[in-house]
């Protein structure tokens, strides 16, 4: 992540964010070492910008990505609020200041990845994961892999589909690359492994697609209790549609329930006679899924050899927050 700083007019490209800088000096040192000018901090492609409020002794970090921490010193305790979230994260206090430090890095690494995202995919900041706000698009899939495997190809705002499980974990590498974050996937013997401190792209675990899915509510499907108003499914698609199209749920996500089945990262238990043949989980349900299959608690479990018009993928991030 190169961060720059602006001097007569001129764009200087700063090295690496470190932690070798002296604690003793003020907050506001530290941010001038990093680069801010009046404020603000430019990077490629984006702008992070923070303010100070001496009376409550408050720091505000935000971004061009729409939202923003807020650091804060009580009596010589340091503590970290999450702003914008979907949800309340809760608050973080903090040792000391060193350790308050390296989360102002970690923070601002995140607003700057956060920016990238959002030139390409919108993600949704939620309390214990940061969540793809739809399943990857036609259009997205193309523009990282260079190529659409779907098999309804009417509209490239629709999921993309027909995808293996070993392509879904190529493109969560690869996207992780093009914004320079820690890749989560690593090979082992031939067996995907996944390294869930690791802050690049994967697929979610079940139980974090199914809190994702219900967004803290009581719903049958995610966004309502009215199927047709949230999803598709068998009774009213013939195929996939765009996404966003129906409404979200109250976390903003959309297209959880129906229209396709998302890849998760949980194996299926099988049985003895069957313990060789490896079954991923897929939840949600598809555009040809019964009404019953597109409920938040519902699953399914597939091979991962297994691609077909129905089934797609959303990505998932680990939230360092905490």
């Amino acid at each position: 992540m190169n961060f720059t700083k602006i001097e007569n007019g001129k764009r200087i490209v700063n090295p690496e964010l470190n932690l070798n800088f002296d604690l003793r000096d003020s907050i506001d040192d530290i941010l001038s070492e990093m680069g801010f000018e009046g404020g603000r901090l430019y990077f490629d492609g984006g702008l992070i910008e923070y303010g100070y409020d001496s009376d409550m002794e408050i720091f505000v970090f935000s971004s061009n990505c729409n939202h923003s921490y807020e650091f804060r010193i009580d009596k010589g305790i340091w503590s970290l609020r999450k702003a914008m979230f979907k949800e309340d994260a809760g608050k973080i206090v903090f040792k000391n200041s060193k350790e308050a430090l390296e989360k102002i890095l970690w923070v601002l690494r995140d607003l700057w990845s956060s920016s990238q995202e959002s030139k390409l995919i919108n993600m949704v900041h939620l309390a214990k994961v940061i969540v793809g706000e739809t399943p990857i698009t036609q259009e997205v899939y193309e523009t990282v892999m260079g190529k659409n495997p779907s098999l309804n190809v009417l509209h490239q705002k629709a999921p993309v589909e027909n995808v293996l499980f070993d392509d879904v974990i190529e493109f969560c590498n690869k996207l992780s690359d093009l914004h320079k974050l820690e890749k989560c996937y690593r090979k082992e013997e031939n067996v995907w492994v996944c390294d869930f401190d690791k802050l690049g792209y994967r697929l979610p675990k079940e139980e974090e697609w199914e809190y994702a899915c219900k967004a803290n509510t009581s719903y049958i499907y995610s966004g309502g209790n009215d199927i047709d108003s949230v999803a598709w499914y068998a009774e009213n698609s013939s195929r996939t549609h765009a996404v966003k199209e129906l409404s979200p749920n109250a976390w903003g996500l959309y297209d959880m329930s129906g229209n396709v089945w998302e890849w998760c990262w949980d194996k299926k238990e099988m049985p003895w006679h069957l313990r060789n043949e490896v079954r991923r989980i897929v939840k949600g349900g598809s555009w040809k899924s019964p009404i019953e299959k597109v409920r938040c608690d519902s699953n399914q479990h597939f091979t991962e050899g297994h691609r077909d018009h129905s089934v797609g993928f959303r990505v998932f991030r680990t939230n360092n927050i905490g």
